[in-house]
């Protein structure tokens, strides 16, 4: 089991204004959801940002779910193919979305610079393909697998996995529930409080943005006083 760092704890500055606050709280939210899909944070972390909120019985719902989130962890290391597939896929996903960023950065470049000469590497037909096609399409494909051993993953009742990322599911919810009440009473506006998540089976957020090929979770923000909802 992994502990955390006593000398981190205790370097802890809590947030005191209320829209600190609630950032923090949706980034812990954050990350306890991305357990969910298998996608590691360092336990220490969720700790921290528990303690850095300063929002009281926070700590205490992130402690009881700190087994499950060690469990997932070890769990997953102990399956060496599967974590170097998670791992791999991550570099794929850079390697494929950088040359996409790097040629969006040169055409504007070269289109309100009126540095033309840049615009002449669009004109290279088999890096074009390389950057364009191949790449983004070997990641999708890459990734399509390794979500479907994730899942396969997640089925198994052997370690228990499959009821510690039911319990993560539930504290999440139940922190939303909380970050809407506190965005509510404080009197923030709530687009200014957004949450990252992987799934978007949860009550008490509006879907803002759908996942997509360079950033794959959705970004939502809380419904004060409703359901879950999506924008068209």
């Amino acid at each position: 089991m992994l502990r955390r760092p006593r000398q981190l704890m205790k370097k802890v500055k809590q947030k005191t204004k209320p829209l600190d606050k609630l950032r923090c709280l949706s980034s812990l939210i954050s990350m306890i959801d991305s357990y969910r899909a298998m996608v590691l944070v360092a336990p220490e972390k969720v700790e921290y940002r528990a303690a850095e909120s300063g929002i009281p019985g926070i700590r205490s719902e992130v402690r009881g779910v700190m087994h499950d989130i060690n469990r997932i962890v070890k769990a997953i290391r102990a399956e060496r193919k599967l974590y170097n597939l998670i791992r791999l896929s991550l570099v794929l996903k850079i390697a494929a979305a950088a040359p996409l960023v790097a040629l969006l950065i040169i055409l504007l470049i070269g289109w309100q610079g009126g540095q033309t000469h840049l615009l002449r590497i669009f004109t290279i037909f088999p890096l074009m393909v390389l950057f364009i096609v191949v790449l983004p399409n070997a990641f999708l494909i890459f990734d399509y697998f390794v979500r479907m051993r994730i899942a396969e993953f997640k089925g198994k009742k052997v370690r228990g996995v499959q009821r510690s990322v039911e319990r993560l599911r539930d504290t999440a919810q139940r922190l939303i529930f909380k970050l809407n009440i506190l965005t509510e009473r404080w009197g923030v506006d709530p687009e200014k409080v957004t949450i990252r998540l992987y799934h978007s089976d949860y009550d008490g957020i509006l879907i803002k943005k759908k996942p997509s090929f360079l950033l794959p979770y959705y970004v939502a923000v809380p419904v004060l006083g409703g359901e879950s909802e999506e924008e068209a």
